[in-house]
């Protein structure tokens, strides 16, 4: 995790230990994908900006989602990995990365073997959910 932005590491972090601690049951892959389209539509209405409180929804469902195929060692692995995104990514609305993400998350469910692709939803839902709680949150990043 040396070679990550501090603000991944504070998602990725927050999200392991979220899910040391919880009881609930985990969403299925279908569920979890419904929830993504769920907070993309809300993303839209929102002019295409998530909340904070969406964007760890995404965090924290995206790191329980690939738990469900993946133990917490390769989870952190895969979270910092900066896999290739498309190339007008920066230059996205957070609906529309969600779009994008939503279009790996059923796939990724099906094939439980493919670790990249579980890999690239994994890194891909927590850059999404750093980025937007940069944007709407920047306080909780500062150190201090």
């Amino acid at each position: 995790m040396n070679d990550i932005t501090a603000p991944r590491k504070v998602v990725i972090n927050h999200c392991r230990k979220r899910y040391k601690r919880s009881r609930r049951p985990r969403r299925s892959p279908e569920r979890f994908y419904e929830a993504l389209e769920r907070i993309q539509e809300k993303a839209a209405e929102n002019n295409g900006v998530l909340t904070s409180e969406q964007a760890w929804f995404i965090a924290e469902e995206t790191w329980s989602f690939a738990m469900r195929f993946i133990g917490p060692r390769m989870a952190t692995a895969f979270a910092c990995q900066n896999i290739s995104k498309p190339e007008n990514f920066e230059n996205m609305t957070d609906d529309e990365r969600m779009n994008y993400l939503s279009t790996f998350a059923p796939i990724a469910g099906l094939l439980k073997d493919d670790s990249f692709l579980c890999a690239y939803v994994l890194s891909m839902g927590i850059r999404i959910a750093t980025d937007a709680l940069l944007a709407s949150s920047p306080e909780i990043f500062q150190e201090g």
